[in-house]
């Protein structure tokens, strides 16, 4: 997810179930109990209620003039969290770098109200300026 490794397990301490990132796992011990996995568990489920966009440096929400269905059709849902809202569609997730977020935003064709991360709005910012550029050196060719 988002470029790192998770694994789903019983933790022995809390005595429930737990996501571990596996770059933060330290040491190993084998031992003789054994883990039944819960009968009808879904990881993905799971690891969306327990974990949506935590361990990222942004926390997002964006407000797009899209119905929610048309969203859905475009963005991996693992990856965001959508609700419809005022005629169009709450956006919501969690992401280290947001030039490939912008980027994506922006092809979805409509207006984007940016609640959260001030610097999604300076992305787009920095973008519109390049596209400026290129529009400009395209007239002058």
């Amino acid at each position: 997810m988002d470029g790192r490794w998770y694994v789903v397990g019983r933790c022995l301490l809390r005595d429930d179930l737990r996501t571990f990132r596996l770059d933060r796992v330290t040491g190993l011990e084998e031992r003789e109990e054994m883990f039944q996995r819960p009968e009808g568990f879904d990881v993905r489920g799971y690891l969306k209620r327990a974990m949506p966009f935590v361990q990222s440096a942004y926390q997002v929400e964006v407000w797009l003039a899209l119905p929610l269905e048309d969203v859905l059709a475009q963005v991996g849902p693992a990856r965001v969290v959508a609700q419809a809202e005022s005629g169009g569609t709450l956006l919501s997730c969690g992401r280290d770098s947001l030039q490939p977020l912008a980027a994506m935003l922006l092809s979805f064709g409509c207006r984007v109200v940016v609640r959260q991360p001030a610097e999604l709005r300076e992305e787009f910012a920095r973008m519109a300026r390049l596209a400026m550029e290129a529009a400009a050196e395209l007239v002058q060719v």
